[in-house]
């Protein structure tokens, strides 16, 4: 969890935004705000250094409506859910070395589009960002829990940082809602072996779609 001046809040009609530049130069602030206005900015490592780190945390309390419910446009990403027994959803964004990872695994699509779906019981989406010219791919690991989030915790949190390097790099986060940002440390990292190969593809069942916040990720050199 990041000290209170490296986050800021937002609201209903103000979704929040995360920018990763390939530089490792990492901002989050309200999506409508201009000139700067309560953005937030850390510094962490460049991309073409990272394999198997995660680079941001998503949490959000669930059931219910996100407070910039509306219908997806392009950009987003939306998990669908209806669970009795889900209480708050945790997405970990996880970027691996592309080179690591065989061509014929990941199916040879379009660049820049998710090339795979792990399982069910991964929840996990791949993307390749090679085509921004980064030879990297970004894994979003999601993970509906049973347990409620943290009394503290602000109804829906959006967290950069780097685990290894959190004490000396930082952290910025943005929220909504009562309460303070909860950073969702994924531990331990799963190798991405053990995701890009998928036999079968079970997706949750649902009818209730949870918009998400679209994360821009900057391919700039």
């Amino acid at each position: 969890m990041p000290d209170e001046g490296s986050y800021v809040a937002t609201g209903p009609d103000n979704k929040p935004k995360l920018h990763y530049h390939r530089s490792g130069m990492t901002s989050v602030q309200p999506a409508k705000s201009q000139g700067g206005e309560g953005r937030r900015t850390v510094h962490l490592s460049s991309m073409d250094d990272l394999d198997a780190v995660q680079i941001f945390s998503v949490s959000a309390r669930v059931p219910g409506r996100l407070p910039w419910n509306r219908r997806p446009i392009s950009g987003d990403v939306v998990s669908i859910m209806d669970r009795p027994d889900v209480k708050s959803l945790l997405m970990s964004g996880v970027i691996y070395d592309r080179n690591q990872i065989p061509e014929s695994s990941i199916g040879g699509l379009i660049e820049g589009a998710p090339v795979n779906l792990a399982s069910g019981s991964n929840n996990t989406v791949l993307v390749d960002l090679s085509g921004y010219g980064l030879e990297a791919v970004l894994g979003l690991h999601f993970n509906p829990m049973p347990e409620k989030l943290p009394v503290f915790a602000a109804d829906f949190s959006l967290v950069s940082f780097h685990l290894p390097h959190i004490n000396t790099e930082g952290a910025v986060a943005i929220h909504a809602g009562p309460g303070i940002p909860f950073a969702a440390l994924m531990h331990p990292i799963p190798s991405v072996a053990a995701i890009h190969q998928v036999a079968a593809i079970d997706l949750i069942p649902s009818n209730v779609p949870m918009i998400l916040p679209e994360a821009q990720i900057s391919g700039d050199a």
